[in-house]
């Protein structure tokens, strides 16, 4: 499956977990494309892939995404207009391949902005569900916190094909995600990519 053909169908729609009538028009775009293009990408191996482990990542910026990031390499960009139903907006994602079997992935999607009047935590615990649902894998844990000075949850999704370790933040009416697909969870990797992401 490639990126687009799998952003086409990671557009999830989650509005059945969400009862509110204020989010009930829209369907959450959760931007679970990389969950799916990475996972099956990272099939091939039995263990954590380590290649560049060692060697600084370099840093990453994105002026139109405000964000900074380190990356394994410099990410390929794909971009994916969504209209479902009453939600017309923009999935934007970097790719990064991380050795042979693993890629490690920054997105974001912009909502309505009476997303705003909705408990952040209720937001990021639908993400969660979507990424959970889109891979039919099984929730491993999730931690809610703060990054960035915004409500944030940090999940591991153990998939038939591999793990998914990411980060949802949840900066107004943005949803951004760090994603880190292998066969494998890695611990040093993940903690790289999330303690690198800075907002401009």
């Amino acid at each position: 499956m490639t990126v687009g053909a799998a952003t086409v169908a990671g557009v999830v729609a989650v509005g059945s977990w969400l009862s509110s009538p204020l989010a009930a028009p829209w369907r959450l775009v959760v931007v679970v494309a990389i969950t799916v293009a990475g996972l099956a990408a990272c099939s091939g191996g039995g263990s954590s892939d380590s290649s560049g482990a060692n060697r600084a990542w370099p840093l990453f910026e994105s002026g139109e995404g405000r964000f900074r990031v380190a990356l394994p390499e410099e990410p390929a960009r794909h971009e994916q207009d969504v209209d479902e139903e009453d939600l017309e907006t923009k999935a934007v994602l970097f790719t990064s391949k991380f050795g042979d079997t693993a890629t490690v992935n920054v997105s974001y999607a912009d909502y309505p902005e009476a997303i705003t009047e909705i408990e952040p935590r209720v937001v990021l615990a639908g993400a969660v569900t979507g990424a959970v649902n889109r891979v039919s894998g099984t929730l491993a844990r999730q931690t809610p916190l703060t990054a960035e000075g915004s409500p944030a949850v940090d999940y591991v999704i153990e998939g038939d094909e591999g793990w998914l370790q990411a980060r949802a933040i949840l900066v107004g009416n943005r949803l951004y995600l760090l994603q880190l697909a292998a066969p494998r969870p890695n611990a040093g990797a993940f903690e790289r990519l999330v303690t690198s992401f800075e907002l401009l």
